[in-house]
């Protein structure tokens, strides 16, 4: 049996959605650095290995879930120029 064809959505929502999506890059990132600080006071390695691997992975984090929004938009919008311009700004 196929698929049903995806609702369609606006613009507005397409783009709240992929802003949830970049959410979790910006607290890894935070949380790689901060945790150390808060977990073990002055411990300045800690510090120079969580600024680095918070970076590696907030960076792999984009890079799986950014593609997946754009597939899961555009199968929903009806002009995905108009799209890409706005996700721009």
């Amino acid at each position: 049996m196929p698929n049903p064809p995806p609702e369609h959505i606006t613009i507005q929502q397409a783009i709240r959605r992929g802003l949830l999506t970049q959410l979790p890059c910006a607290l890894i990132m935070v949380g790689a650095c901060f945790v150390p600080v808060l977990t073990i006071r002055q411990n300045t390695p800690l510090l120079l290995i969580g600024f680095p691997l918070g970076f590696v992975l907030a960076w792999l984090w984009w890079s799986f879930s950014i593609p997946r929004w754009k597939l899961w938009a555009y199968e929903r919008v009806d002009n995905v120029a108009e799209l890409k311009a706005h996700a721009i700004n």
